[in-house]
């Protein structure tokens, strides 16, 4: 089995230029449209290349750094809401001022290649 095996293809993605007040609201979105909690998202540039991840726990940390205890409690946060006045704040910070550019990848197998058995 190989990952193209069982990977998905459809992604929500953030720019490196969004807001962090944009970012929360499409971690709210994405979490909506999936039925279930995001906090990880990928950071794409103008031709669709990764060029990093933003996590919700990464926002946390520059928000808010004392409250990083509550991560583990997060599922029952309402995030819009508690971090609505923390955005108003930070409104000039950029996805790419926070996000993790040190991002593990996996290539395309050339059809060609076959694994060794």
């Amino acid at each position: 089995m190989h990952a193209r095996d069982i990977m998905d293809t459809r992604f929500h993605t953030l720019r490196p230029g969004q807001s962090i007040a944009e970012a929360v609201k499409m971690f709210h979105t994405a979490s909506t449209e999936e039925q279930k909690k995001i906090f990880g998202l990928m950071v794409t540039d103008e031709q669709n290349r990764l060029v990093g991840m933003l996590s919700m726990y990464d926002i946390l940390l520059f928000v808010r750094p004392k409250h990083a205890g509550l991560w583990g409690e997060m599922e029952d946060l309402p995030l819009e809401v508690a971090f609505d006045e923390l955005l108003e704040r930070v409104k000039a910070i950029r996805v790419s001022d926070i996000m993790t550019t040190d991002v593990v990848t996996i290539g395309r197998i050339p059809t060609s290649w076959s694994s060794p058995t």
